[in-house]
This record gives structure tokens, sequence and C-alpha cells, in this order.
């Protein structure tokens, strides 16, 4: 037989209440629309209680064992990628998924998209510890200073959402859905900032790649220029083997460029990489009819929708990169 409604407190202190006025049992119940059985026991237990709230029950016994539910928390620690279906096949009982799934969360263990950062070698880690603490001590006005450079591949077609609202089994409708393109449409692009604004920007030509001589010749179109301009001492990029070639040492130290040393695997380290994702967006969200057409609105959207204080924002936050990955002996930052 299954079990009726629960009646709520303000229910029963009404059935006490119209007791306590002589109301007959059968008139509350007919009043209430209970049964006269429920307004009896509902008597009974405030005779005994003195209380309108429901009793403590015990409720429905777990599946798993304290013992079980430790062995879900240790294997999900040890082997962070299993799924809650895998973690089911090690366990000694058999209980369902969803119990497995519940416990995790009731653990704090909820699953989640994983960060892509670069492999890490011993050795950079090494220089990334060194570099941070070679510049802990620099403040954000410091860091203002500093021309920030990098390269970049833009794409005709590419889609940043990663989840979409939608109706039950409306999967594959094509609102739904996120289109990709095999071998779409790029261009490689090199730029340079600083906490002042934005540096000039280049294009590289089509079906090349980045050489000493390609790179040494944006330097000289566009270094020296964009430094005066932004009023920037010192100069950065990574250690890319076109940045680090002989010819193009040689130019730096020829026109006295200060340029720091900087750490390999360290793209979180590089404030540019953050704007190089506004940029994408706001160039995805204009929708590229080709590739000239995408270097129109790169074009645009760098020199008119980057505003000084984004740069300043982006340079102003190098102190804190460098004290995260100090904290991390190394290791990777938020950034």
């Amino acid at each position: 037989m299954t079990r009726g409604k629960e009646l709520l407190q303000h229910q029963r202190s009404q059935i006490v209440a119209f007791c306590e006025c002589g109301m007959r049992q059968f008139d509350i119940a007919n009043r209430l629309g209970v049964t006269q059985s429920v307004v009896s026991k509902t008597l009974k237990k405030f005779q005994e209680s003195s209380s309108f709230s429901s009793a403590v029950r015990s409720g429905r016994p777990p599946v798993t064992t304290q013992r079980t539910d430790i062995m879900i928390r240790r294997l999900s620690t040890v082997h962070p990628n299993w799924s809650a279906k895998q973690i089911l096949h090690e366990l000694p009982v058999t209980p369902s998924v969803t119990t497995v799934k519940r416990r995790l969360r009731q653990f704090g263990l909820k699953a989640h998209r994983p960060a892509k950062k670069p492999l890490l070698s011993p050795k950079n880690r090494r220089d990334r510890i060194a570099f941070c603490r070679k510049y802990r001590l620099w403040t954000a006005e410091i860091w203002s200073n500093v021309m920030f450079s990098d390269e970049s591949q833009f794409y005709q077609f590419q889609a940043f959402p990663r989840y979409a609202r939608r109706p039950v089994n409306t999967r594959f409708k094509p609102r739904y859905t996120q289109p990709t393109v095999r071998h779409s449409p790029s261009v490689m692009v090199w730029a340079s900032f600083s906490g002042r604004g934005l540096g000039d920007i280049w294009f590289l030509p089509p079906n090349t790649t980045m050489r000493a001589a390609n790179y040494l010749t944006v330097l000289q179109d566009h270094l020296r220029s964009s430094m005066d301009r932004l009023g920037a001492t010192t100069f950065q990029h990574d250690g890319a083997p076109c940045h680090t070639a002989r010819t193009v040492k040689q130019y730096l130290q020829a026109q006295h460029v200060d340029v720091l040393d900087w750490p390999g695997q360290s793209p979180d380290l590089n404030p540019l990489e953050n704007l190089w994702q506004i940029m994408k967006r706001k160039v995805a969200h204009r929708l590229p009819t080709d590739l000239n057409n995408l270097k129109e609105i790169i074009r645009d959207v760098w020199s008119t929708t980057i505003s000084i204080d984004e740069c300043r924002k982006l340079t102003d936050s190098m102190p804190k990169r460098i004290r995260e990955v100090l904290r991390n002996n190394g290791g990777h930052s938020k950034y």
C-alpha cells in the first residue's frame, strides 16, 4: 500500500486547533479534506511529542559501505581521468554507475574539462623558476615598458562555443551544432604591444613559414618604430628557432635592444597570448568570407577594438603570473 502525502506543519496545527475548539474529528476531516484516521493519528502524535514536526527517519540504507566509499574516492584520486564506469569495474561490490557518480559529487570530485597546457620538462621548470626569480621584484609599471611580441595562426572558420543550451533530442539540429572545416584558410600574424598601447601588426606571406630572414625583415620594419612610438625599453620574444638565429641576435645587439631571456614552453607568462584569444573571438564573430576579408577584419579588430586599458590590464598581470609560477614550483599558472 502506498503512503499518502505527508501533512504540512500548518495542517497539523489546524487539526489541533479545531480539536481544542470542540470540533469532532469527523468534521475536521471533512473540512480539511483528509481521512478521519489521519486526524486521529495527528492528534495522538501531538499529545505524545507536543510538536508539529515530523519524526526523524533513518531513511533508505546506503547501497555502499564506508569502505566502498573510501575506495571510490581513492580510485578517483589516483586515476583522475577515469570515468565512473571504469571506477565501478574496480569495486568489490556492484552499485550502479549513478551511485558512483553521486559519491564522487559528495566528495567534491565533479568532472571538469582538463586545461590544455604545454608539456613541461624538468629543464623547462628550472628555466621558468630562474626567470621568475630574476624578475619577481619588477612592478606593473616596469612591465608596461616591455614590448611583448608573438605569432599566431588565424583561421577563416573558427568556432569558440563549448556548450549549447538546447531542448531534448535536438543535438544534431544545425543551430545547436558546431561546424568544422578541414583545411580552413588561415594566415600567420605577427604583432606586438606594451602597456601603453598596440604596436605594429604584420602578415606572413601565403604558403611560407616564419624563418630567420622573414623575422629579421619584421624586426627591421616594425620593431624600432613600435618601441619608439610607445616608449618601450625592453623587447620580449620566445625561444623559437627563427627568434634565436644568429642574424636576429646580431641585429638586436646592433640596435641596442634589451631582450628578455624568455623561458621555453611559457605562453602563460606572455600576456599577448590572452590578447590573441580576445582578437580571435572578435574576428570569428564577424564571419570572414575569404582570406583577404580575414586579413581586413584582423587589421580592423587590432586597430579599432583593442583599447589601451586592455593593454595595460594585461601587462599589469605580469607580477601575478610570476608569483603563481613560483608558487607552483615552475608549473603552469591559470593564465
